[in-house]
């Protein structure tokens, strides 16, 4: 994100990120039915991963520590299955973001 920013083109992280945010003329744009506007005010920006469905974002700009953004990990839906000829592994490697319990959880089937 940081040489994004010095390249001019933080935008395009940001797009990619979410397709629902948007930074447009310095205003970050983030998918808010209040649709309040917020300042930094010199606070941190910081930008956390998270491990949810497609539409997901959460974010709190009302409050005085770092302005937090969470934002789906682009590539979970991945590590739900091993592609067709990949070597089988020896680390869960969805256990190792989530945890097993957690892993378990996501691959049940999704009958009741």
């Amino acid at each position: 994100m940081g040489a994004a920013v010095l390249q001019g083109c933080a935008d395009l992280v940001f797009q990619d990120l979410s397709p629902r945010f948007r930074l447009q003329g310095g205003s970050l744009h983030l998918p808010d039915r209040q649709a309040e506007t917020f300042r930094l005010n010199r606070r941190w920006l910081v930008l956390v991963p998270i491990v949810s469905g497609p539409g997901a974002s959460m974010f709190a700009l009302d409050r005085s520590d770092p302005v937090r953004i969470a934002y789906r990990l682009s590539a979970i839906g991945r590590m739900w299955v091993a592609p067709a000829g990949a070597p089988a592994h020896t680390v869960d490697v969805l256990s190792l973001v989530v945890g097993p319990l957690r892993a378990a959880i996501l691959r049940a089937p999704a009958q009741p």
